[in-house]
């Protein structure tokens, strides 16, 4: 899914590509000198856990981009899917806080039937 997100056949910049345009300081942070890319993924970007880490960093010289002029040579990933699923091993459970759960869960589902 990654590299289809970075297809040259796509156009470009899309929804994921644009973290490699040219980005402005955000106010109060003028003083860094360095601004790197960053791509948080939701969904799983790879099925092989051997590829990725949750936070990997993969090298712009591999994707195919004519397209988009980037300063950057790097890409940094933090994929949530892979953090969960380590998190998953080695505990055998994820404890999360989820407040209101199930208000939020009837919300989608009218939501979800508005739809239908």
């Amino acid at each position: 899914q990654l590299r289809e997100s970075f297809s040259s056949k796509k156009d470009q910049p899309n929804g994921v590509t644009k973290v490699l345009l040219k980005m402005k300081h955000p106010a109060g942070y003028e003083h860094i000198s360095k601004i790197e890319p960053l791509l948080i993924y939701w969904m799983p970007i790879s099925a092989d856990e051997n590829i990725f880490e949750p936070f990997s960093t993969v090298s712009l010289k591999n994707f195919d981009l004519p397209t988009i002029t980037t300063e950057f040579s790097e890409l940094h990933i933090f994929s949530v899917s892979l953090y969960l699923r380590q998190l998953f091993k080695r505990q055998n459970y994820i404890d999360l806080d989820l407040p209101h759960l199930e208000r939020r869960i009837k919300t989608l589902s009218s939501l979800q039937n508005l739809n239908n």
